[in-house]
């Protein structure tokens, strides 16, 4: 079975698929993990960047972003 090296940027979307579906509350991994499904296989490196600083907010702060507050 020969199988090809990911490239960097797959790896980077595995990462952030997991990250995005992974978060520790319900209601962030439904929103971020199906925005996931629904982009990343589209996104470049700096979208992917982008997506990645997303990531790194705290669920709290992103809920209320989500909603407007």
């Amino acid at each position: 079975m020969d199988e090809t090296p990911m490239t960097e940027l797959e790896k980077t979307r595995k990462r952030l698929h997991y990250r995005a579906w992974h978060r520790g509350t319900k209601e962030s991994d439904l929103l971020l993990g199906r925005f996931a499904d629904a982009n990343l296989a589209s996104m470049d490196a700096e979208q992917l960047a982008d997506f990645e600083q997303v990531l790194d907010r705290i669920d709290p702060e992103l809920i209320d972003w989500f909603i407007g507050r």
